[in-house]
């Protein structure tokens, strides 16, 4: 994970944690941002239009990245392309849809990403 804060506006993803661990940082910046430790074994699923970064990483950490079937290669904005750039950003996350699965459950429609983005109103 990139150490700058950066956003996918097309796509969601998901980040196995499978060696070490590092403090991530969601939502940005600013100073609502929650920070979380991660290490092997945990397993991240990240919305479309969410910032995140790695703050800090130990014992050797790496993790896998994953995406939705047939999801497009995703973008990467860090917030600095101005209003027309945040414009399109924005447009984007309206049009990124709900993955048809979860990526540890599958399909199934208790899988825990159904029932949290249901009670979010996603």
């Amino acid at each position: 994970m990139f150490p700058f804060s950066h956003f996918h506006s097309n796509v969601h993803e998901a980040l196995g944690i499978f060696r070490g661990s590092a403090l991530l940082q969601f939502g940005g910046d600013a100073d609502a941002a929650v920070q979380e430790d991660v290490s092997a074994g945990d397993l991240i699923v990240i919305p479309a239009g969410v910032a995140h970064k790695q703050v800090e990483a130990k014992g050797n950490f790496m993790m896998v990245g994953a995406y939705p079937k047939g999801a497009p290669s995703w973008d990467c904005f860090k917030g600095e392309g101005g209003e027309q750039e945040w414009q399109q950003a924005m447009a984007s996350i309206k049009r990124t849809r709900m993955p048809d699965q979860d990526p540890v459950f599958g399909s199934d429609p208790k899988a825990p990403l159904f029932e949290h983005w249901q009670q979010s109103g996603r």
